[in-house]
């Protein structure tokens, strides 16, 4: 057994019913399994509790390893044969009934004006009531706050708590830098940062800007992919803004970890660019096919009218590149990141290709105290046969570190 991993906690859940009132169709049911070849079951002490999370309506059972420091979670799904009794709140009613092809019409921009921090314009949007606890959602390169799924907003809202997903700088609604040099990819990867307009320390104190003009002062931060870094940043650089921290499908700044794939790199970024709304819509499809989750189907509709929606909000490509040589300049944060005292959360696909698991391993590596969870199938999306699982783990942690 290798000397590095001590004392390892594996949940096994299922979501829905109790599982012995089984019958009629498959429905996909949220199973989280010991799955690590490196360790015999034989090594299983006889520690195995079993709970019931009656919010979530989760029945688990927790295996404890005695030779591992740091809980991780495996997880994937499994189709099983049977109907699931779980009622539907009226507010659940209300919010499902408000998605028309998987997006609330009723959601509108708001914009924060010359935030105090950096002076950029933030536009963002809200959900949930106000007296529950805030979680600021924080999206990747080229992301805007609508790529975060209105269906993951409201289950995060369904489960307690408020929604705040935002533009960053060059995405979207808010600010687009201007009278900049052009992003030099290569050159930045070479060590040569002339090119740079910003960092991640920048990006992360955009979010303090936002929380200062809504008159918000500590909340709990989700960022994927870059939205990761930014969101590890400003727990790094704003400690006293942050409640808890989850990273989700991201990574440290080390190079050695959470890279691309070869075939993710050739597959995106090979052929003409894009430009028109057409061009974009098909780029984002064959994105998806590229990176997205081989264990939970994507739906090209929803893929297609998000692409359409961020294209007619704005399509700044320039604008991406820029966010993109920022993680390169902004290096490497591990052994800042051991200094952390935030509970962390972290979640990464096995399958994702466009930031190796290995990048959220050595997130949770290095924040003392993280939480891991991996899970069998996903890439590098939130595609609709997640949603609700990832925003009732995201939300549980939240609640948890709340002292719910």
């Amino acid at each position: 057994m290798p000397d590095q991993h001590t004392d390892k906690h594996v949940t096994s859940a299922f979501l829905g019913s109790n599982p012995t009132s089984c019958a009629q169709p498959s429905v996909n049911e949220f199973i989280c399994l010991l799955t690590d070849d490196r360790v015999e079951a034989d090594h299983l002490s006889a520690s195995i509790r079993f709970s019931a999370i009656t919010s979530a309506n989760i029945y688990s059972s927790t295996f404890r390893l005695a030779s591992r420091a740091r809980s991780e979670t495996v997880c994937f799904f499994k189709s099983f044969s049977c109907t699931l009794s779980r009622r539907r709140t009226n507010c659940e009613e209300e919010n499902m009934a408000e998605l028309v092809n998987g997006f609330d019409v009723s959601i509108v921009d708001e914009k924060a004006l010359k935030i105090r921090t950096t002076g950029v314009d933030i536009a963002f949007q809200r959900l949930g009531k106000a007296d529950t606890p805030v979680v600021l959602l924080i999206m990747g390169v080229a992301g805007q706050s609508i790529h975060w799924p209105d269906g993951f907003c409201h289950a995060l809202v369904e489960r307690g708590l408020q929604v705040i997903r935002f533009d960053n700088r060059d995405a979207g609604l808010s600010t687009h830098v201007i009278d900049a040099p052009p992003p030099d990819l290569p050159a930045a990867l070479a060590g040569d940062f002339k090119s740079v307009s910003y960092t991640l320390s920048d990006m992360a104190a955009d979010a303090v800007g936002l929380l200062d003009a809504l008159g918000i002062g500590r909340v709990h931060v989700v960022g994927a992919s870059m939205g990761g870094q930014i969101a590890q940043t400003m727990a790094i650089e704003h400690p006293d803004r942050i409640f808890s921290l989850t990273s989700m499908m991201s990574t440290t700044g080390n190079i050695a970890v959470g890279q691309p794939s070869r075939e993710a790199l050739r597959d995106l970024f090979t052929g003409p660019p894009a430009v028109t709304r057409d061009e974009v819509i098909q780029q984002s499809l064959r994105a998806m096919r590229a990176i997205g989750s081989p264990g939970y189907p994507s739906d090209e509709k929803e893929v297609a009218a998000r692409a359409g929606r961020a294209y007619d909000r704005a399509y700044d490509p320039i604008g991406s590149a820029r966010q993109a040589i920022a993680t390169v300049a902004s290096g490497d944060r591990t052994e800042r990141l051991r200094h952390l005292q935030v509970p962390t959360l972290v979640i990464h696909g096995l399958a994702d290709r466009m930031c190796d698991a290995s990048g959220g391993r050595a997130t949770a590596n290095a924040i003392p105290g993280a939480e891991l969870v991996l899970i069998e199938g996903m890439g590098h999306d939130l595609p609709p046969g997640l949603r609700s699982q990832l925003a009732m783990c995201i939300a549980n942690f939240v609640l948890r570190v709340e002292g719910h």
